[in-house]
């Protein structure tokens, strides 16, 4: 059964609503302030995402043409250069529950990045296939976000894709 347009957008609130109240639950958790604010910026994008599709889906329900509607870049790109280290995250079970946050946001950023690359090749409405191009990109930006935190934790060397230690060290 094929989705129609009105469909398809109901699925992406849903899921964008998911990632609000998912983000805001890690930052009522989470002790670290970096960590806490990050969640916060994440569950505010995720409102301003809701409120995108939100918009095309009530023109698509009233069988009015979807209107483009521009994306403005993810804050986490002004975020990434601010966040510090928190090397105390990997201390004790409080560190143990944010790696799990963390984690599990990984998954449902890659669970919406996919969704929305998928949509975006199948859409028929030009306008709506934009759109889901552009959050497939903002959460990637959200992706590579949590999975560099996710690294810095683990103390894999790397911190934002830079190695943080060499052999040579």
């Amino acid at each position: 059964m094929s989705k129609t347009v009105a469909q398809v957008l109901s699925q992406a609130i849903e899921a964008e609503i998911t990632g609000f109240t998912t983000y805001l639950e890690f930052a009522r958790q989470t002790r670290d302030e970096t960590g806490k604010n990050m969640f916060i910026t994440l569950a505010r994008e995720e409102v301003d995402h809701y409120e995108i599709l939100r918009r095309q889906f009530n023109d698509a329900f009233a069988g009015k043409p979807i209107e483009p509607i521009e994306i403005s870049q993810t804050e986490i790109a002004e975020l990434v250069p601010k966040l510090d280290p928190v090397a105390e995250r990997t201390a004790g079970a409080e560190g143990a529950n944010e790696l799990h946050a963390i984690k599990t946001a990984i998954d449902l950023e890659r669970a919406a990045i996919d969704f929305y690359t998928e949509w975006s090749k199948k859409a028929n409405d030009a306008t709506v296939r934009e759109t889901f191009r552009n959050l497939a990109q903002m959460e990637e930006g959200h992706f590579e976000l949590l999975l560099s935190q996710h690294d810095y934790i683990n103390n894999t060397g790397h911190w934002f894709g830079i190695n943080q230690w060499t052999m040579e060290d």
